[in-house]
């Protein structure tokens, strides 16, 4: 009973976040079309009268994109809200990142100080412990979980670099200048390119391992549904579009549920496996070319 609650908790959070983003990015979408492509009946084009007195002033000609020199004693930040909503949807797409980006720091800072820092073995096939374990990660070529360590670390790391410059240069007039661009989205692209390097990275090291181990490791779920799919696209599936994936589902449950493995290592990789621990121990992986 406290597992289904805690599912639809986590289901009703889920879905709670999905439309906030939807909402955010519609907005985005929307001030967008104001600035970058000219639409000035989106309804967020009107130039506030501080703006069209400081271009007068300065002999410059007002257009969706142009940014005012920051004057806070006359409250004069951006243009239109076409520039006002933008800034502020970007914040938001921040902040909420920063919450997906918060979760996993503590198992990424615990396998970097397993790899580089730990007195315990870091082996191919031991643990946190130095324990022997079958888990796809802890099976992975040292030197690779290395890199993809210090990438998924650097990610989060880069990441809320990008917020506190966004907290820093807040003002839309503020980011637009070169520092302020500069500091906000340089560290953010890196962010992005060390998390997906690190995740693609696992993702084929882990690939790797499957193939080479099929009695070991069954596939992943998506190779399941991906099967299904083929095969209703091709007629062989007499059933409807859904129950063909469900069936697919199902089938990856199968081969998981026949794997069965210690608790320690399904905690960590969703897979059980059997095979006791005491042939775990003795078996030993070479996954140096990994």
């Amino acid at each position: 009973m406290a597992g289904k609650k805690a599912r639809l908790v986590f289901m009703s959070l889920s879905i709670a976040v999905v439309i906030i983003v939807l909402i955010w990015g519609l907005i985005v979408f929307w001030a967008f079309l104001g600035l970058f492509l000219g639409f000035t009946t989106n309804g967020w084009g009107e130039e506030l009268p501080e703006c069209l007195a400081q271009a007068t002033r300065d002999n410059k000609t007002l257009y969706p994109l142009y940014v005012p020199t920051c004057d806070y004693e006359r409250g004069l930040t951006y243009c239109n809200l076409n520039q006002y909503y933008f800034n502020a949807s970007i914040k938001a797409f921040v902040i909420i990142f920063s919450y997906i980006n918060f979760l996993p720091i503590p198992w990424r800072l615990s396998i970097l100080w397993h790899v580089f820092c730990s007195r315990r073995k870091a082996t191919p096939g031991s643990d946190l412990y130095g324990r022997p374990t079958m888990a796809l990660w802890f099976n992975i070529g040292l030197q690779q979980r290395r890199v993809i360590a210090v990438l998924l670390n650097l990610a989060y790391a880069l990441h809320f670099l990008t917020l506190a410059n966004h907290c820093i240069f807040w003002e839309f007039c503020e980011g637009q200048q070169v520092v302020g661009a500069l500091s906000q989205n340089v560290p953010f692209i890196l962010s992005l390119i060390c998390a997906i390097g690190g995740g693609v990275l696992q993702g084929k090291a882990e690939d790797r391992l499957i193939k080479e181990y099929p009695e070991i490791y069954p596939p992943r779920p998506h190779t399941f549904v991906y099967g299904a799919l083929k095969r209703w696209v091709r007629g062989e599936e007499k059933r409807s579009l859904r129950h063909s994936i469900s069936g697919g589902l199902r089938e990856f449950r199968t081969q998981a549920t026949l794997l069965n493995f210690n608790g320690f290592g399904a905690s960590l990789t969703g897979i059980e496996i059997t095979e006791s621990m005491e042939i775990a121990a003795s078996r030993t992986i070479d996954t140096a070319r990994f």
